[in-house]
């Protein structure tokens, strides 16, 4: 009787053991892919206008379009919106900014750096300040020279899936 009692026991024990589940959690690169809109635009900088500094700051609204990352590392991009930027002496100036094309995504850097690469060789760097499952708020800074102006813009775009 001891016997059956002890292999009993033994057999409750075997049941109650679970598997180990050896599937990683789902991270930034399972994150990133899928279709995120832009749902959030914020423009600060300044341009350099023949030695005269003017601040500018603004904000997207009207957004249509995305942005998809998918598994094979592609990428596909039709989102347009209109910036509105506030500038002193000229008031609001309104500004139409889109982007279209395919390419490729990458993370680096420990997954703070999105990089993509579009079809046409063009390299974007957007430094990633949050990255979640839905949420994803990345910078952009661009400094630009031409026809007698200067200046640098940051964009903070915030993307939700």
């Amino acid at each position: 009787m001891r016997k059956l009692t002890l292999l009993l026991a033994l057999f409750a024990v075997l049941l109650a053991c679970k598997k180990e589940d050896k599937t990683a959690p789902p991270g930034p690169n399972e994150w990133l892919v899928g279709n995120w809109s832009i749902t959030d635009l914020e423009v600060s900088g300044n341009i350099d206008f023949a030695g005269t500094v003017i601040p500018i700051n603004g904000e997207g609204e009207n957004f249509a379009g995305g942005f998809q990352f998918n598994n094979d590392k592609s990428a596909a991009f039709d989102a347009t919106c209109d910036v509105l930027l506030n500038i002193p002496g000229l008031g609001q100036q309104t500004v139409p900014y889109g982007r279209v094309g395919t390419g490729t995504w990458k993370l680096t850097n420990n997954a703070t750096i999105l990089e993509v690469v579009e079809s046409t060789g063009q390299t974007t760097i957007f430094p990633i300040k949050v990255l979640t499952a839905n949420i994803m708020i990345v910078e952009q800074d661009s400094s630009f020279n031409m026809a007698g102006f200067s200046g640098s813009i940051n964009y903070e775009v915030t993307l939700e899936k």
